[in-house]
């Protein structure tokens, strides 16, 4: 809607494209590009954040259960089996869902040198 309201004030010379014009347009679309790169990098920055966050609540939610589940186990197997899985609870990586493993992770670069001809396609 923005775009429209960019572009809807210019008035074009009926069969004349001049160097203004140009300039016009290419201003108008870097202002849209900047403004579409900054909803990306937030929405990114978002998923980021709630991952981290659900990541931390998982942890928290371990390490307060520790002492207790360690505390019932009589045997001292018992007690080592728990206390290996839980700290595999806490220090291993977890998945969210809201960070996935699909191509965004990989760089303008990759992108630009998998479009050129003969470069290496990327997933």
């Amino acid at each position: 809607m923005g775009s429209l309201l960019l572009f809807a004030n210019q008035n074009v010379p009926a069969g004349k494209v001049t160097g203004e014009t140009v300039t016009i347009v290419t201003r108008n679309l870097l202002v849209i590009g900047l403004l579409l790169y900054g909803v990306r990098l937030t929405a990114l920055q978002f998923r980021v954040h709630r991952h981290l966050e659900a990541v931390a609540r998982n942890k928290a939610a371990a390490l307060a259960t520790f002492n207790r589940l360690v505390a019932v186990a009589s045997e001292k197997e018992v007690r080592n089996s728990l206390a290996v899985v839980l700290a595999q609870s806490v220090f291993g990586s977890d998945e969210t869902g809201f960070v996935g493993t699909a191509h965004d992770q990989i760089t303008v670069v990759e992108r630009i040198a998998g479009s050129l001809p003969g470069g290496t396609k990327t997933p």
